[in-house]
């Protein structure tokens, strides 16, 4: 049931043009302006949306820079869940995180 629902969200983000693949989610300094510009790239100054970024790893420097922008959350694929994605209104998530959220619940599925 939990896949079904995550499936199911991934798919209006996906329909709705709300949700964002980067390859290799990371900054190179913790500094809030770095992580704006990542935001600003995929969804525009003007837009300034709830995001939710999704990353395959709890990179440190991505967690620091992003803790000071309002409205902008991110997660590691592991905790991944159907309450945080519709919490927000745009989805910024890494390669590499689909590929583990690919493999957790193709392992899951029985």
């Amino acid at each position: 049931m939990k896949r079904a629902a995550l499936a199911s969200t991934l798919s209006e983000y996906v329909r709705k043009g709300n949700l964002k693949v980067i390859d290799g989610l990371k900054v190179l300094e913790p500094k809030t302006r770095e992580a704006q510009k990542i935001i600003v790239n995929f969804f525009g100054a003007s837009k300034k949306p709830s995001v939710l970024l999704v990353s395959a790893t709890n990179e440190k420097n991505l967690l620091r820079a992003l803790r000071n922008i309002p409205k902008t959350d991110i997660i590691s694929s592991a905790s991944l869940n159907t309450y945080n994605l519709t919490q927000h209104k745009a989805v910024l998530i890494d390669k590499e995180a689909i590929m583990e959220i690919t493999k957790y619940y193709k392992s899951n599925a029985n």
